[in-house]
């Protein structure tokens, strides 16, 4: 059994949204020679719309905050 920390094995990432409960929201799995910066904004893009009392369905969060 190959060990998952080998040297040029294909490894992949685990990329998660959650709310400020810990709830996820979405969830995206890349390869692990892929950038970050590219697999966040599919991944913010996986997020369903937050429903409001009144106005416009927000997509995005105002102020993102990353770990």
């Amino acid at each position: 059994m190959a060990d998952s920390t080998d040297r040029g094995t294909p490894g992949r990432k685990r990329h998660l949204i959650g709310d400020l409960h810990g709830i996820p929201l979405a969830s995206l799995l890349t390869g692990g020679n892929r950038h970050d910066s590219i697999a966040f904004e599919e991944l913010v893009d996986a997020v369903p719309p937050v429903t409001q009392p009144s106005g416009k369905r927000r997509k995005r969060p105002a102020k993102p905050h990353a770990d």
